[in-house]
């Protein structure tokens, strides 16, 4: 996100963003992500907090910061929750009891999760972050044909106006 506005980039999609992981409650690891996206001049297209986070905990916290926008990831590439569930817990159980912290948990439940699920995982990655790059393209446009920007998550336009970005 720092890169992106230094270099003049408007508009950045990512896949996924970092946040409160479980257990935040005892080590007070928090993506570094979250102040980014209050804090710099770039709108950012994701699929929203990556599941082997805590969902709630990463939402509270980005409303505080005034930052709630999230593209979800297409339906026919949505993972059954039940397994993705499973997948995670499990990940989050073996990386407490390996001792991984901070930035390395991440890397480590994502790698994980993709081995439980057999692939399935990584696949319903790559579908978000297409996706997101495509919504990311669409506001470019509209942005750049206008100026402005209506916002809304039935895609109909009569969300709020986004002014300059």
């Amino acid at each position: 996100m720092i890169l992106a506005a230094m270099a003049g980039i408007r508009f950045f999609a990512t896949g996924g963003i970092g946040g409160v992981p479980g257990g935040s409650e005892r080590t007070m690891n928090v993506s570094a992500d979250l102040d980014e996206l209050a804090r710099t001049d770039v709108a950012v297209v994701y699929a929203g907090e990556k599941s082997i986070l805590d969902i709630p905990k990463t939402l509270e916290f980005l409303e505080t910061k005034g930052v709630v926008v999230a593209n979800p990831i297409p339906a026919d590439m949505e993972m059954d929750i039940d397994v993705i569930n499973n997948a995670i817990d499990l990940a989050l159980e073996e990386s407490m009891a390996q001792g991984i912290r901070g930035k390395h948990i991440a890397p480590f439940l994502l790698a994980r999760g993709k081995d439980l699920t057999g692939g399935d995982s990584l696949e319903s990655n790559i579908a978000l972050v297409i996706n997101n790059a495509r919504l990311a393209a669409a506001i470019a446009v509209a942005y750049a044909d206008n100026g402005t920007i209506d916002v809304a998550s039935d895609g109909s336009g009569t969300g709020n106006r986004m002014g300059k970005v």
